[in-house]
């Protein structure tokens, strides 16, 4: 498994910022994802959900709803890298930024959960 440098931290947050400024500004984001964006939290999640049952009154109605939130520590290593790519490749990101990011995903371990 191939570690990432300390200054190569800074760099993935100028590659988070770009890419998460291309997927807003081309509307590629839900509003109800919550996990990788400021100001949204598995509680502002949970509270949404809360809402949409009540406003639509489905709890009135006698449904019972079961929720499941997974914080996972090291979620970037259970992602399935050729997903990951071809999931890029149909938001439009293509030529050099496809190539930056299989090297960056090459060599990298991913884990399995049984």
């Amino acid at each position: 498994m191939r570690s990432i440098p300390f200054v190569a931290k800074g760099f993935e947050r100028i590659i988070y910022d770009q890419l998460y400024a291309y997927l807003s500004d081309n509307n590629m984001t839900t509003t109800y994802q919550s996990g990788f964006r400021s100001l949204h939290s598995i509680a502002a999640a949970l509270l949404e959900a809360t809402n949409s049952w009540a406003y639509n009154k489905y709890i009135d109605r006698g449904n019972v709803y079961s929720v499941v939130f997974l914080d996972l520590k090291k979620a970037f290593d259970t992602v399935y890298h050729e997903i990951l790519l071809s999931k890029l490749s149909s938001f439009g990101i293509h030529g050099n930024s496809l190539e930056w990011f299989k090297s960056y995903l090459d060599n990298r371990q991913q884990e399995m959960f049984c």
